[in-house]
């Protein structure tokens, strides 16, 4: 689908319940839409097909990026869906 064709998303998303109460419901095209107009601008096309795919949830492994001179600390742990 778009940006990830041919991804393996096999270990991708947390399966364990906890982190399944927290994946939105189907995202259709008009969900993307009412979402932009809602937010006033256009979300990245990766994005919206990484939603279509699944929308939103915790990650299965944990990415840490410690801070530098240029930056702060990036954490990321989940990827919020549409309708978080």
């Amino acid at each position: 689908m778009g940006a990830f064709d041919g991804f393996d998303f096999t270990n991708f998303w947390n399966d364990a319940d906890w982190a399944r109460n927290r994946v939105g419901g189907q995202v259709t095209p008009a969900a993307i839409e009412e979402t932009q107009a809602a937010l006033g601008y256009k979300l990245p096309q990766a994005y919206t097909d990484l939603m279509k795919i699944q929308n939103g949830g915790a990650l299965q492994k944990n990415f840490y990026l410690p801070p530098d001179e240029d930056r702060s600390a990036v954490y990321l742990n989940a990827i919020w869906g549409l309708d978080a």
